[in-house]
């Protein structure tokens, strides 16, 4: 198969022969004799027995390959046919590390795009993660969504990959809706509360509660935290925006005046409309609404005209509200029908009709036909007040009045005889049937009337 001096080019190979002298040249170990498992007789490999690194560095002339996972013979130098990067020929070398499988660089990469551009790396979409491979497929293992160079990421992201695949830490992961973390394969895969919607997980995190510590925060909170392990999150530590914005990973909400954890597009989790995500971003000292927590200036204009004639503000008819920005967009998120400038502002609707009065309603007091009561319309709005005691019609051009309770004249037997503008005397106001002309002197007074209505006064 294709190969180079250290290994085949695609799996592990623990007897690899490269050249032609190592084929007929017998294996010998650390004692001189020739190695059993290419001896002529066949006989059983006696490293091979054991399991781990510590019970094979214990045998004599026994190595353990981590590559390969197998105790093999060989010397101190390595195993006696083929070659091991990482040999442990002494219990010492297996606490040290040397035992233990190497780490997969392929590991780490996180998208089809980034995994794809590292040597002997390939992105497996059922699953979700960065495999070592080649162009043919993983080293171990078989995915059928194989992809080995970047162009063939488009290819592989096809409908029906898991859409929560593309968080790879727990608290990332347990803030999207749906999703959930799982410690035992370190992916986020689509869930509920009790578990995930494919399969079953030991280690399920569905809220970031549940998330333990660490760099990742990829085990659930019960798992053995790491005692170095740094704190979950550094960021709410800093009191102000510029202090904030100076640490890595953290940027300033002014809507909470808090430092939290995030991108420059916004908070990791939730959203900030001021965002501060370098230093640059925060307000001068002394006048910084951004640490002081201050209103947005914007945000007090109520309407798309008023906002664009105010410097840094626009308008997003999305929502209603005036906010800073540019004139690309709003600071903070985004907006489809975004104003910078008043000229960008929709034409106002045109004011409404006035509204019309009923016909047979005018805007002075008029009696109803009932006499009972008055009614009068202005601006398209029907006034109606009741009178107890009659409605009195007015000349033209003046307000009917509701009738009032006059007392009875002092001494004498006819309502005309109240002084003129007699307070509760309607009759005697100017226009009344007392003083018609308004002037006063009763010369033109009904004194019939004002006789026989204050017959009823009297009884």
């Amino acid at each position: 198969m294709p190969g180079s001096t250290s290994g085949p080019l695609a799996d592990f190979c623990d007897d690899w022969v490269w050249s032609l002298s190592e084929c007929l040249a017998p294996k010998a170990d650390a004692g001189g004799s020739a190695d059993v498992g290419a001896s002529p007789g066949g006989s059983t490999d006696r490293c091979a027995g054991s399991t781990d690194c510590a019970t094979c560095a214990a045998r004599p002339g026994c190595g353990w390959c981590a590559e390969a996972g197998r105790c093999l013979a060989g010397s101190a130098t390595g195993p006696a046919g083929g070659t091991c990067t990482r040999w442990a020929w002494t219990s010492g070398a297996c606490a040290s590390g040397m035992g233990a499988p190497p780490m997969d660089p392929c590991a780490s990469s996180a998208d089809c795009g980034a995994c794809a551009a590292r040597p002997g790396c390939g992105w497996c979409a059922e699953a979700s993660r960065c495999m070592a491979g080649g162009s043919a497929g993983p080293r171990s293992g078989t995915c059928s969504r194989w992809a080995y160079v970047t162009s063939a990421c488009a290819g592989v992201s096809m409908p029906g990959a898991d859409a929560c695949g593309s968080s790879s830490d727990c608290r990332a992961c347990a803030a999207r809706a749906s999703c959930g973390w799982c410690a035992d394969t370190g992916r986020c895969v689509t869930g509920r509360s009790t578990g995930p919607a494919a399969g079953s997980c030991a280690g399920w995190a569905f809220l970031s509660s549940l998330c333990g510590g660490g760099a990742d925060a990829g085990a659930p909170r019960d798992a053995s935290p790491t005692p170095d392990a740094p704190p979950e999150d550094l960021c709410p530590s800093s009191t102000d925006c510029r202090a904030c914005s100076a640490r890595s990973g953290c940027g300033w909400c002014a809507d909470t005046t808090r430092c939290g954890a995030g991108t420059s597009s916004g908070p990791r989790a939730g959203s900030c409309a001021r965002w501060a995500w370098v230093s640059s971003s925060c307000a001068a000292p002394d006048a910084g609404p951004m640490d002081a927590g201050a209103p947005d200036p914007c945000l007090s204009a109520t309407d798309c005209r008023a906002c664009g004639g105010r410097s840094g503000c626009g308008w997003c008819a999305d929502n209603d509200r005036c906010v800073g920005g540019t004139a690309s967009g709003p600071r903070a998120g985004s907006c489809a029908r975004w104003a910078f400038v008043s000229s960008a502002c929709p034409a106002p609707p045109p004011p409404p009709p006035p509204a019309r009065c009923p016909s047979g309603t005018y805007p002075i007091w008029t009696c109803a036909s009932d006499r009972w009561s008055r009614v009068r319309c202005v601006s398209g709005r029907v006034e109606v007040e009741r009178c107890p005691l009659g409605c009195d019609v007015r000349p033209v051009g003046v307000d009917d009045v509701c009738v009032r309770l006059c007392p009875c004249s002092p001494g004498g037997n006819n309502y005309c005889h109240h002084a003129p503008r007699t307070p509760g005397c309607w009759m005697t106001q100017p226009g009344g049937y007392c003083d018609p002309n308004g002037d006063g002197s009763y010369a033109d007074a009904d004194w019939v009337r004002g006789y026989y209505e204050h017959q009823a006064c009297a009884r």
